[in-house]
């Protein structure tokens, strides 16, 4: 989210995501500001439900869904992650467990509609690898 989030960027959040947005506001970017690749690490500050990601089709090998939990934010998030998905490329969603309701309802819709998705025994996660273009493409 923005450094100032206004209402309607967090009117779908729930208790849990607003603690969590409340004392990590403070950490963003911490495990790679002054790294050596914190160069190639850009932060989209931003709500991801109106995230443009029109110049980013198909160029992401790794997608990590691990915002919002509410169903708008995952299916907003998995949208935009499918869409910027590289062939054979992987993603991954956090938080796949009782706490966050939504999370695991969506998930197992989209499964049930035919996306091959695999929990990470012992994990909270679930991923999906993108189908890899032909040989020779």
């Amino acid at each position: 989210l923005p450094d100032a989030p206004r209402p309607r960027e967090i009117d779908t959040l729930n208790q849990a995501d607003l603690s969590l947005m409340a004392k990590s506001r403070n950490r963003i970017g911490s495990y790679y500001h002054g790294k050596f690749f914190a160069d190639r690490i850009t932060e989209l500050r931003c709500d991801s439900r109106n995230l443009d990601l029109r110049d980013h089709i198909e160029s992401a090998d790794l997608c990590l869904i691990d915002g919002g939990h509410s169903y708008e934010c995952v299916a907003s998030d998995t949208a935009n992650g499918l869409r910027t998905l590289a062939p054979g490329g992987i993603i991954i969603w956090d938080d796949y467990f009782w706490l966050y309701p939504d999370v695991v309802r969506f998930l197992n819709q989209l499964f049930e509609t035919g996306y091959a998705l695999t929990k990470i025994k012992g994990t909270n996660l679930v991923v999906h690898k993108s189908q890899s273009p032909p040989p020779g493409q």
